[in-house]
Order: structure tokens, then C-alpha cells, then sequence
């Protein structure tokens, strides 16, 4: 069944190639204020405008509900093995989708920082 997960990687790494120009978009609209994301044209473009622009490194990009779009990635977050392990994961007996997210940490990264979702998913330090 190994082969089925590469399968499985290359539906996500195509997904993600295919929207990349979308979530560097989305990266110049948060983190260069003022700039017109929209009009940028290329991944290219995108990354020479976040050199010049930005406010931070770009951590990661992320890439959210590819299932939407790409089948191949649909079957992977919707398939009853991954539904079956995300359930013993948690205890519980059956588990939704509510979202698909992957996030891409390319070497020339810079760091990704602590954000406002640790407000909304504290750590509990009694669980190593």
C-alpha cells in the first residue's frame, strides 16, 4: 500500500504547483500592505514583490480545500483509511472534513512565527 501514498503525494505536490501563484498572492496581501496582489502575474513576480515589499519573511504558503478543485487530492482527504486514523486520533468514532490545508516550508523560508491560532489551540503542558 506504500505506492498509494506516493500516488497520493504526487496529487498534493501537483495541486499545490497549479495554485502557488494564488497562495503567493494571498502571502503579498497580508504581508504588503498596499500592494495590489491582484495584478501580480506570475510566482515570479510574486516572490520579487515580497523581496521588496514585505513587512516579514514569508514562512510558508499555504494551500486551503485543494479537494474543491483537485479529485486527486479529494479521494486522499476523503478516503475511509485517512478518515479511520484521524478517528482513533482523536477517540471518536467518525470524524467530518471541514477543511484540507497544506502548508509548503521551502528552504528560502524564512521562520515561521507563533500566531493568533495559539489563543484559539492552547497547548496543554500536562501532555508531552
Amino acid at each position: 500500500m506504500v505506492a498509494g501514498w506516493f500516488e497520493h503525494r504526487d496529487a498534493v505536490t501537483h495541486a499545490v504547483a497549479k495554485t502557488e501563484l494564488q497562495a503567493l498572492r494571498q502571502r503579498i496581501s497580508v504581508l504588503c500592505p498596499g500592494v495590489p496582489h491582484q495584478s501580480v502575474r506570475s510566482a515570479a513576480e510574486a516572490r520579487r514583490v515580497l523581496a521588496r515589499h514585505a513587512t516579514e519573511e514569508v514562512g510558508f504558503l499555504q494551500f486551503i480545500n485543494l479537494h474543491r478543485s483537485f479529485p486527486e487530492v479529494a479521494a486522499l482527504v476523503t478516503s475511509a483509511r485517512v478518515a479511520a486514523v484521524a478517528a482513533a486520533l482523536l477517540g471518536v468514532e467518525r470524524v467530518r472534513l471541514y477543511q484540507d490545508c497544506a502548508f509548503l516550508k521551502s528552504p528560502a523560508d524564512g521562520p515561521t512565527h507563533w500566531h493568533s491560532d495559539l489563543n484559539m489551540v492552547p497547548l496543554v503542558e500536562t501532555q508531552p
